[in-house]
């Protein structure tokens, strides 16, 4: 014969038990969700463009200007709040925005008394692709091509990575160890010659744009499987006949000049 006063022991018991699986299953949920220890960041691409309703004609072909462009949009709105100026480089609030001012623009252009004939259709095409993405950190390469009149249009690269903690753009400072920044750049020199064919002895005055035709490296980098990357854009170092240079280093070559933080993404590259 159980006593009343046990009832209330075991019913006070069973509560207890309950409510402590229920804490116990919570954490192990809340642990499964933080978008930081083991899981990297979810997002997809959007897509958008916009054309003129002014047309061209040029060799019985029809054309007309337009914007597009393919971009990432994150389940963390934060991180599509710090790529924006990013993905708009023109200081735009959003691809509509962008889209619209670039047509507009176009549009006045045909609309001008001074524009006699146009025969080519300007055009913007923007592609931000993530080409990186870890538990620490991500990588965006935005890739721009455009034509608004003149002899040829333009192409551009912009590379820009981000640390997923802190929430702020990757400096290449930020991974270098104190005082190696003239290490990297003599090892990236030596990449960067291979890379465009010139032999060790020659000088870089007179075909390339660096001050005192001293080579030195740029802040357009990002990771990728193996290689630093570095992108000089088209006349950034050279003439436009001469195209871009991307120089490529392995990791392994520069891993004794990274600081923790710097050793860390190459590590969480390795482990994704």
């Amino acid at each position: 014969m159980v006593i009343p006063w046990m009832y209330k022991l075991i019913y006070i018991f069973l509560v207890f038990f309950i409510w402590s699986c229920g804490i116990e299953n919570n954490d192990k949920s809340a642990k499964n969700k933080l978008p930081f220890s083991e899981d990297t960041l979810q997002y997809n691409y959007l897509y958008f463009r916009e054309i003129s309703h002014y047309f061209t004609l040029r060799n019985d072909t029809i054309d007309t200007a337009f914007y597009s462009i393919k971009y990432p949009q994150f389940s963390i709105n934060k991180y599509n709040d710090i790529l924006r100026s990013y993905i708009l480089i023109e200081g735009e609030n959003n691809a509509q925005e962008a889209a619209g001012s670039f047509i507009m623009g176009y549009n006045e252009f045909v609309e001008d008394e001074a524009t006699i004939q146009h025969h080519f259709a300007w055009y913007r095409k923007i592609e931000c692709l993530i080409t990186m993405n870890t538990p620490l950190f991500f990588s965006m390469k935005n890739k721009l091509s455009e034509y608004t009149g003149g002899a040829h249009g333009n192409n551009y690269v912009f590379w820009s990575n981000f640390d997923i903690l802190k929430a702020e753009k990757i400096e290449l400072n930020d991974i270098l160890a104190k005082n190696k920044q003239e290490e990297l750049t003599k090892i990236a020199e030596r990449y960067f010659r291979e890379a465009d064919s010139i032999q060790d002895t020659t000088s870089l005055d007179s075909s390339y744009f660096f001050e005192d035709g001293k080579f030195k490296l740029n802040d357009n980098f990002g990771f990728t499987d193996n290689h630093l990357v570095f992108y000089y854009n088209e006349y950034e170092i050279k003439p436009y006949s001469e195209g871009t240079t991307e120089i490529r280093i392995p990791y392994q070559k520069i891993h004794g000049l990274l600081n923790i933080r710097g050793k860390q993404y190459i590590e969480s590259i390795k482990k994704n």
